[in-house]
């Protein structure tokens, strides 16, 4: 009987250690795409071309071509702002490939995405349910400074300027159109991405009245968006407001 209960207990493991060496060489054909990532733009930029990879799960003797779609239902980037190759290769031999994706865009707002897809696999490869998500958006890797405006009746009064370590001037704005009314006015938005140092900005109001009062309630405020800090605001002053503040 010991013999027996021996003898079961080998035949146990020698199954059990087959069973697993034979999962373990099991490989499940995959391909996939590289994570899903932000598209940077620079600030100023409207055009920026990128490598995107593809990996798989094993290698061939031959070349390996994938074809590639536009996932419409995620893709908010019109066919007209970005520009995507139709297929994308695995070398022979190797278990990761590339392709470059262009986006042209002048707004892109809050960011916008283009989801890629693989399309028309009829090798029993996996590919998965999920599209590659590009967002596309300008990025700042220095200090990012957001400027709201938002304008009185009288916009032909307006005039800002930012200037920079030295003084020299970096951007500016107006005057802007009058409107015939002193209900609240949309706010117009700016982004400048500041290397750090010390910088000036300045709101004019050419009448000399400011932008808060009897002809509606106008501001300005300028905001570190990394950490939230406002750099400068005002609305109720005369003829110009002078901020003065430093990124680090």
């Amino acid at each position: 009987m010991k013999k027996i209960s021996l003898l079961l207990m080998f035949l146990s493991a020698t199954l059990f250690l087959s069973c697993e060496e034979s999962d373990s060489l099991t490989v499940v054909p995959h391909v996939s795409f590289e994570n899903d990532r932000i598209f940077g733009l620079n600030p100023g930029e409207t055009t920026s071309t990128q490598e995107v990879k593809v990996y798989a799960t094993k290698s061939s003797g031959s070349d390996r071509v994938f074809n590639l779609v536009v996932n419409e239902e995620f893709t908010t980037l019109l066919p007209s702002e970005y520009t995507l190759p139709a297929t994308v290769t695995i070398p022979a031999n190797s278990r990761e490939g590339s392709f470059s994706v262009s986006v042209t865009s002048s707004d892109l707002g809050e960011g916008k995405t283009l989801a890629i897809d693989f399309a028309d696999i009829t090798d029993g490869t996996f590919t998965g349910d999920e599209p590659l998500k590009l967002l596309a958006k300008v990025v700042c890797d220095l200090n990012e400074v957001a400027f709201e405006l938002i304008l009185d009746r009288y916009g032909s009064e307006s005039i800002w300027e930012l200037s920079g370590p030295g003084g020299e001037l970096i951007a500016s704005g107006g005057p802007y159109t009058d409107t015939s009314t002193n209900a609240a006015q949309p706010a117009k938005n700016f982004s400048f991405c500041l290397p750090a140092g010390e910088y000036t900005f300045v709101m004019y109001d050419l009448y000399g009245d400011g932008m808060s009062g009897p002809s509606g309630n106008g501001s300005f405020k300028l905001t570190e968006v990394a950490t939230g800090n406002i750099l400068a605001q005002g609305g109720t002053f005369t003829t110009e407001s002078v901020h003065t503040f430093t990124l680090d």
